[in-house]
């Protein structure tokens, strides 16, 4: 679970929520780009979810929400080679990108 508590403390995490705007046409190729970032995320230890949706009011829009063990863990998660390679790869798909929230659990 997301949730660690102990009677003593309760575990935080950092978790961001935004959103990715394709450029017209674009999104299925940017979803199959965040789909392996997903999959190499889920190696991560600090990487406890990386959740991909899709609106239908939003076509061409990804949402995606990370929950990490600190701000630092996903800092250090964008210089993994594997990780900068795909950022290259959907730059160009990515008409507009909305970091809608920065949440920490309590």
């Amino acid at each position: 679970t997301l949730s660690h508590s102990t009677h003593a403390s309760v575990m935080t995490y950092y978790t961001l929520f935004g959103e990715l705007t394709a450029h017209p046409t674009r999104r299925a190729a940017l979803l199959a780009i965040l789909r392996q970032a997903q999959a190499a995320l889920a190696e991560t230890p600090d990487c406890h979810a990386y959740t991909l949706s899709v609106s239908d009011e939003h076509p061409d829009s990804l949402f995606v929400f990370e929950t990490w063990t600190d701000a630092d863990s996903h800092q250090n998660s964008l210089s993994d080679p594997r990780v900068m390679d795909l950022i290259v790869q959907g730059k160009p798909l990515i008409k507009e990108m909305h970091r809608h929230y920065t949440l920490r659990t309590v």
